[in-house]
């Protein structure tokens, strides 16, 4: 006979109604699988945890109310992520630390305008920042939302499949080389049982005239089973093929392959990255050099052109005379000095050297120099157990020489002296109060640098990001001047805008301090000094060109190296010109102040804070799934059970209940003899109530229209046979039923 209403004669909700909670907890897994995937991309865990507590912010609430029939789950879902993120990155601006604000969303945006430029600049694996973490777990949420529409829709699992595969695809394109092939083996293993149980669903969807409670429909069709698998195996040869094919994009996105995370990176502006460098917790030694003359500034790259938002370097056929001889003067005194570099932990393609650098030897691989700046990098090598020799100029100009050279620059520096039109008014006026009444290159310039190392500003790597400050651009220096706290990229960008604006030429040179001086080793000449460069002593200084003696380094930065007595004849002890020979300041750990003697505390306490309120998100997160099934199922029998609940789901709770203490259902049992099984499993005095419930059933089902059982009979017949079930069932088979329900998985 075929059913005069075409709902399903077993206990079952609607086809597509006990499998939500299976279908988003496949799909969880999936996406927690593949974000695992990214830990060539992104360095830490804790974003990994977040990721998953976002995407199962999504994933529970919406199939819980896909469950109980419920609209909205996709605001529902949308609503969720936001709280959490909000909640994660923050928290201060939630009311009640729970309800999102618009200051959530503004402070949201800020994070991820700051991991933009960071994923535009920086090379991976990159710190997990809390902007980065965000724009990761946020793109894994909204994957989880388009995952859970698609469900819903014919077909939509296909499109599923082919959005997994876009995400395993991601760290190929970016690095060229694809995942392990678990992170593709287990998503796909899953999502062919998605595909699998959508066709069945569909197949059932189709075929429910069925005879029995336990009978929803055919069995899945083998052409759908094929087809599945077909599309299967084809996705996961593509993941697999497709990446070493694609064309390189290392060059769009600022990656160098086969580079490790380091400060400085090929295509990189190292300008945007040296502060999250620098605020990074570990701390290695990055080299160690020795040298007959004063300890040197190591530089890796020259920033001339100023957009306005930040500094950028110049390409090596930028043209002009090459710098070295060719800016000094005859009556400036010059010696060749050698420099041995050994490079420990630090990888890279840009080469720390000393200025000028006139000749390297003892590199390994192709190095090409960069003029101007004088810097060495590669396209094919890196620094690994590099050990060279850098022959460099000591030039040793007296204060006379530097105060009579000529004030006008020659033409060729014009573009070290341009400025955009935006220049900030309070800028250009501070330059002219400092140093408008100085006469020449080199006052002009020290006066700027007396400005910042008077004692009036103070050395800060936390300040402007608390302050929301960090950068180098016009609207960073202008803060920067009224709040006179930062580190070295504050300092130097704001020198050097400054020196332009008053007529010098100016640039910025980014490498590292001098270091610390070592005990002599036993390869130590007794007239070298042996020094250690650490990776928290990345640095950047300001360049300003003097005529005939050539481009002088300065230190604004306060505490980056202490004033020390220098000869009569050279620049004034507040003024250090690295590069020059007169005089040398004592090198000094980079450590100026006790705030940023802190900065390592503070950063790991920050970061330790983001990981506890990620951890503390995922924790009810995993409680809520443990619980979610008692619940689920909790809900749906008061729901069955309740006066308005229609005869067709009182007798879907009784056969709800069976299933769920283990009661089998054969695949032919029809609604009679699964009423007659059930006797076998209830109290005696219940044994009636089955009776009334089954005829209640075949008549509402096969019978003449009108052929209905009262409600409320059969409401008091569906909770007695409940309670039987219940009753007679092991405390062990109760327990089972209760945690972990057999008829929401089936």
């Amino acid at each position: 006979m075929r059913r005069r209403d075409g709902l399903p004669l077993s206990g079952r909700a609607p086809v597509g109604g006990s499998e939500h909670l299976v279908e988003h907890g496949l799909l969880l897994t999936t996406l927690a699988v593949l974000a695992g995937g990214y830990v060539t991309l992104l360095s830490g865990t804790w974003w990994w945890v977040t990721i998953v507590a976002v995407s199962a912010a999504v994933l529970v609430p919406t199939a819980v109310l896909r469950r109980l029939g419920r609209r909205g789950a996709p605001v529902v879902g949308l609503v969720s992520v936001v709280v959490v993120l909000g909640w994660v990155f923050a928290p201060g601006s939630m009311l009640l630390g729970l309800i999102p604000t618009p200051d959530t969303v503004v402070s949201l945006a800020d994070l991820l305008d700051r991991a933009g430029t960071i994923v535009a600049e920086e090379a991976p694996p990159v710190d997990a920042s809390p902007g980065v973490t965000l724009l990761a777990a946020g793109a894994f949420g909204l994957v989880a939302l388009v995952g859970d529409l698609l469900l819903q829709r014919r077909g939509g699992v296909p499109l599923i499949g082919v959005l997994l595969v876009a995400i395993y695809l991601v760290p190929g394109v970016v690095l060229g080389d694809v995942p392990s092939f678990v992170v593709l083996a287990v998503p796909a293993a899953l999502w062919l049982v998605l595909l699998q149980r959508s066709a069945t669903a569909e197949v059932r969807a189709r075929n429910r005239s069925a005879t029995g409670p336990g009978v929803d429909g055919a069995p899945s069709s083998p052409w759908l089973s094929t087809a599945g698998a077909v599309v299967g195996v084809g996705a996961i040869v593509l993941a697999l093929v497709l990446p070493p094919v694609l064309p390189d994009t290392t060059a769009l996105t600022g990656v160098a392959e086969d580079l490790e995370s380091g400060p400085f990176q090929r295509g990189v502006n190292p300008m945007l990255t040296l502060g999250d460098d620098l605020r990074r917790p570990d701390r290695a030694v990055a080299l160690e050099y020795t040298t007959q003359g004063p300890a040197p500034y190591l530089s890796v790259a020259m920033l001339r052109d100023f957009t306005g938002d930040t500094w950028e370097p110049v390409s090596s056929d930028a043209g002009g005379p090459q710098e070295g001889r060719a800016d000094l003067s005859e009556e400036i005194d010059v010696e060749r000095q050698v420099v041995e570099v050994e490079i420990r932990s630090l990888r890279t393609s840009m080469l720390p050297v000393p200025y000028p650098a006139v000749d390297v030897r003892g590199l390994e691989g192709v190095w090409e120099r960069t003029n101007p700046g004088l810097t060495y990098s590669s396209d094919d090598s890196d620094t690994r157990d590099q050990t060279y020799s850098v022959t460099t100029l000591a030039r040793q100009p007296t204060l006379q020489q530097l105060a009579e050279a000529p004030e006008d620059p020659p033409e060729r520096l014009d573009p070290y002296l341009e400025l955009p039109d935006d220049v900030p008014q309070s800028v250009t006026d501070t330059a002219q109060v400092v140093a408008g009444d100085a006469v020449g290159a080199f006052a002009k310039a020290q006066a700027l640098q007396d400005f910042f190392r008077s004692g009036a500003f103070e050395y800060s790597e936390t300040a402007p990001v608390d302050g929301d400050y960090d950068g180098n651009g016009f609207d960073v220096i202008e803060r920067f001047l009224e709040e006179r706290s930062g580190y070295c990229v504050h300092y130097s960008s704001a020198m050097a805008v400054m020196a332009r604006s008053v007529g010098v030429p100016a640039r910025i040179m980014v490498g590292y301090a001098p270091g610390v001086r070592q005990a002599p080793g036993p390869d130590t000449d007794d007239d070298e000094e042996r020094y250690r460069v650490t990776t928290d002593q990345l640095h950047a200084w300001p360049q300003i060109y003097v005529d005939g003696v050539g481009w002088v380094a300065f230190e604004p930065t306060p505490g980056i190296s202490d004033e020390d007595e220098g000869p009569d004849d050279g620049p004034t002890s507040s003024a250090p010109a690295p590069e020059t020979t007169a005089p040398q300041p004592e090198p000094t750990q980079a450590t100026p102040t006790p705030e940023a003697a802190d900065q390592n505390e503070v950063t790991t306490a920050q970061q330790t804070e983001q990981d506890r309120r990620a951890w503390a998100a995922v924790v009810p997160v995993m409680l809520v799934l443990l619980l979610l099934p008692a619940a689920v199922r909790g809900l749906l029998r008061r729901r069955r059970l309740r006066a308005s609940a229609t005869p067709d789901e009182r007798w879907r709770e009784v056969v709800a209940t069976a299933t769920d203490l283990g009661v089998e259902v054969g695949p032919t049992t029809t609604l009679r003899a699964y009423a007659v099984g059930l006797f076998d499993h209830v109290a005696q005095e219940a044994a009636p109530a089955v009776e009334r419930l089954c005829l209640a059933m075949e008549a509402r089902r096969y019978g003449p229209p009108g052929a209905t059982a009262v409600a409320d009979d059969l409401r008091a017949d569906a909770s007695a046979v409940v309670r039987s079930l219940l009753a007679t069932a092991p405390a062990g088979r109760r327990r089972r039923a209760r945690l972990l329900p057999r008829s929401l998985f089936r």
